[in-house]
């Protein structure tokens, strides 16, 4: 049996009389990639930010390795927030900050490594995700896939257990969709990292997801969840094959994995 990585226990989220998610029970699983999907408005990513500690559930709670994400006054577990690295939709890169200063932040908040260390991990983390030679460059000075890949660099610079991606290929081209979608295939098995991400690229989906979970608005929680293969092929519920079948898909992209 796989070990629990995350667990959502019975998840509740209400602004005022709104209810978003109604009693969700997830487990992710250690060393996966999670896809969560559904049509806007069914609560993906307010669930992605529950799950990072970034909002307070109105009841239930979220444990990471077995431990609550928030004190009962709902202040995030310090020691666990280290553990976690995020990917924003937008990069959300500081302009004024070269790509190794990005990079090196957080390792310079967290730890007290000497400039020279923090620096050569930086570099490190940098060359990971193939931007070698563009540590003085500003994010006003790459392209939008590199961008996406200094950020990656930057979730990654305390090597998290946990990785979090919102809208990873949103904005970029095929190519530089294909490309990012290799890096989180060797990232999570170099490194055995959880993944977890929300998307509405179908491709992404098949080619990454290890799992995916589909949420309903109208059900307020988890519609179905397996293999994204199995569901979009085999799916005997009319609304998850009518969800399948609305992505549009040009052709598969082929992603080749460094071993």
């Amino acid at each position: 049996m796989q070990d629990s990585m995350i667990r959502v226990k019975n998840l509740t989220v209400a602004y005022g009389n709104r209810t978003i998610l109604d009693k969700v029970t997830l487990d992710v699983y250690e060393g996966e990639i999670l896809a969560i999907l559904g049509e806007s408005g069914c609560g993906k990513s307010t669930l992605m930010r529950h799950m990072i500690g970034l909002q307070r559930p109105t009841r239930g709670e979220v444990l990471i390795e077995g431990r609550p994400l928030l004190s009962s006054d709902g202040v995030i577990n310090s020691e666990i927030l280290r553990k976690i690295g995020v990917l924003f939709q937008g990069g959300a890169l500081f302009g004024s900050m070269t790509l190794l200063e990005n990079v090196a932040l957080p390792i310079r908040f967290y730890t007290n490594l000497p400039d020279e260390a923090v620096n050569a991990l930086a570099r490190l983390k940098l060359r990971m995700v193939k931007l070698n030679g563009y540590e003085d460059y500003y994010p006003n000075q790459i392209s939008g896939g590199m961008k996406k890949r200094a950020a990656l660099a930057r979730a990654m610079a305390l090597n998290p257990r946990i990785l979090f991606f919102d809208e990873p290929s949103a904005g970029l081209d095929p190519i530089s969709t294909a490309e990012l979608d290799e890096l989180i295939i060797n990232v999570n098995r170099k490194f055995g990292t959880t993944i977890i991400m929300v998307t509405h690229d179908l491709q992404t989906v098949l080619t990454v997801a290890s799992r995916v979970i589909l949420l309903d608005k109208r059900r307020k929680g988890i519609l179905a969840e397996g293999s994204p293969r199995f569901l979009k092929e085999h799916s005997r519920n009319s609304v998850v094959r009518r969800f399948f079948d609305s992505f549009t898909c040009a052709g598969e992209r082929t992603v080749e994995v460094a071993a």
